[in-house]
């Protein structure tokens, strides 16, 4: 028997990176946009819930903080 389940509010990764990547590091939107090769109203939109993650920014952010791409796709 499988069992599957849908989260009533299920957690914006955006949110997330934020929280739990970006502010403990006492990183600006700006300072990690460079970090991260991306524009700096894109990375905000993210970080702010207003924007999607693609999987390009996923990879990307695996690859400069180490969080797993697939935890983050998942969200």
């Amino acid at each position: 028997m499988s069992m599957s389940y849908r989260l009533e509010n299920p957690v914006h990764p955006g949110g997330y990176v934020r929280r739990n990547v970006i502010e403990p590091r006492d990183l600006t939107v700006m300072d990690a946009a460079s970090l991260l090769d991306v524009t700096r109203q894109s990375l905000s939109d993210f970080l702010n819930e207003k924007s999607d993650l693609t999987a390009e920014l996923a990879l990307r952010i695996e690859a400069v903080f180490g969080v797993e791409m697939d935890m983050l796709m998942e969200m």
